[in-house]
């Protein structure tokens, strides 16, 4: 049975999938909130620049506004990933080749996917 395009895209992606999983499952996070600057909190200020942006996209709904929305959802976003702690418990090597295994196989069946014909 040979895999068409789509097939190897499906399958490189369920086994990327399946990688991350047991990758994010081998992690714990110590710490969710806003990224610290100093003594100031990131989050407070991005809050604000949100609800202005939200006032300025209902007020006057233009492209500039919308992107100003967007902007400021994106920097509130990049503010929580920063200030995660995340760490990894002690785990074997073999455990790691399982986690890192499929991800590289996934990866590689998708590239095979892109340039194999049907």
């Amino acid at each position: 049975m040979k895999l068409t395009k789509r097939g190897y895209r499906i399958f490189g992606t369920l086994l990327i999938l399946l990688g991350l999983f047991m990758l994010f499952k081998a992690a714990t996070v110590s710490h969710f909130g806003f990224y610290r600057f100093g003594n100031v909190s990131t989050g407070g200020i991005l809050i604000v620049l949100f609800v202005i942006a939200l006032v300025a996209a209902f007020v006057n709904p233009n492209k500039w506004t919308k992107i100003l929305v967007l902007i400021t959802l994106i920097l509130l976003a990049l503010s929580i990933i920063l200030a995660l702690r995340i760490s990894f418990y002690g785990i074997s090597l073999v455990d790691v080749l399982l986690m890192v295994i499929p991800v590289a196989l996934g990866i590689g069946f998708i590239i095979k996917g892109h340039y194999t014909e049907d």
